[in-house]
């Protein structure tokens, strides 16, 4: 959205990787495995591959793919919404794990301040170290 339209995303409202984290963090985090678990979803086809890519018949079948995704993500998030609702404890961490997401996501776009002489120092002092092990 950022780079396309040059919208700033204030914060995520949700993120199902986090609440499952949350949740489950021993678990598989992947949408397959969340919609399995927390929904009653189809498993929908995945798509060919072609020189290594993803690729789709066509691109109605492609919007149908994304379309499902879509729809499961939906589906998963008001589901583990309800159970971190439903867990107060689980309710506080998520919280606090969106907030460190937005903080994350700003260092991202924004870049942090790195003193590039200690950077240097540390690279050569590293240099050093490999060199006294090999």
């Amino acid at each position: 959205i950022r780079r396309m339209w040059g919208i700033k995303v204030e914060r995520y409202v949700d993120d199902t990787l986090s609440q499952h984290h949350v949740l489950c963090p021993d678990e598989t985090h992947s949408l397959s495995h969340l919609a399995f678990r927390y929904t009653y979803a189809r498993v929908w086809k995945p798509p060919k591959q072609l020189k290594g890519r993803n690729a789709h018949e066509s691109f109605d079948d492609l919007c149908l793919y994304n379309a499902r995704d879509c729809m499961v993500t939906d589906d998963v998030r008001d589901v583990m919404s309800s159970e971190i609702y439903r867990k107060g404890n689980k309710r506080e961490v998520y919280a606090l794990d969106m907030k460190l997401q937005q903080q994350a996501l700003e260092m991202q776009w924004n870049g942090m301040a790195v003193d590039m002489d200690k950077a240097h120092e540390v690279g050569a002092h590293a240099l050093k170290l490999r060199a006294n092990v090999g």
